[in-house]
């Protein structure tokens, strides 16, 4: 997921974090942290193509002077990336968590920042999505359709395995699906 703000610099509070106030054998109180807050820190620049479009289609730039390209005040936040730095067998649960709590904080902040998903595929050819597998797998061949393209839209798509199987396999010859290797009988 990624996130773009009209603000350089912009950062937003994702999760709260935790404080004890902890008395030891003395009698003084100390603040112990339990858990850092989760901060969504925007960095300038780094922009990709559509998200330009995007912030230029939904974010206002008045009181930009004159002669500024307001694409220079736009920052954007990479979840993927600010994930790096949990363990390895936290990463996936913070994704997730941190996803979910930024989706709801555009929404109640949209002029602050905006979730700019990816642009989704193109179907490979116009009846892709009414075609059978066999058809599929057929037409690719006779159109001379790029594998890959067709894997990536079934992935984003209907993610029926033997196509997405069957384009690997045509990518790399060496691929075997489910790690079980196919024997061709002729």
């Amino acid at each position: 997921m990624r996130a773009i703000s009209p603000h350089a610099g912009y950062t937003i509070q994702v999760f709260e974090g935790i404080e004890q106030v902890v008395v030891d054998a003395r009698g003084f109180a100390n603040t112990v942290t339990l858990k850092k807050p989760v901060l969504a820190r925007f960095q300038q620049g780094g922009l990709l193509d559509y998200e330009v479009d995007v912030a230029l289609e939904y974010f206002n730039f008045s009181g930009v002077p004159d002669g500024v390209n307001p694409l220079t005040r736009v920052a954007s936040f990479d979840l993927e990336a600010y994930c790096q730095q949990f363990p390895e067998n936290e990463r996936s649960e913070m994704y997730v968590q941190i996803d979910k709590r930024m989706r709801e904080l555009s929404e109640r902040f949209p002029s602050e920042f905006r979730i700019v998903d990816p642009p989704r595929k193109m179907e490979p050819w116009p009846s892709y999505d009414e075609d059978s597998i066999e058809d599929i797998l057929k037409f690719r061949e006779r159109l001379r359709i790029n594998a890959e393209s067709v894997r990536l839209y079934e992935v984003e798509n209907k993610n029926r395995q033997p196509i997405i199987d069957a384009m690997l396999q045509v990518e790399d010859p060496d691929y075997v699906p489910g790690g079980e290797e196919i024997v061709v009988e002729g």
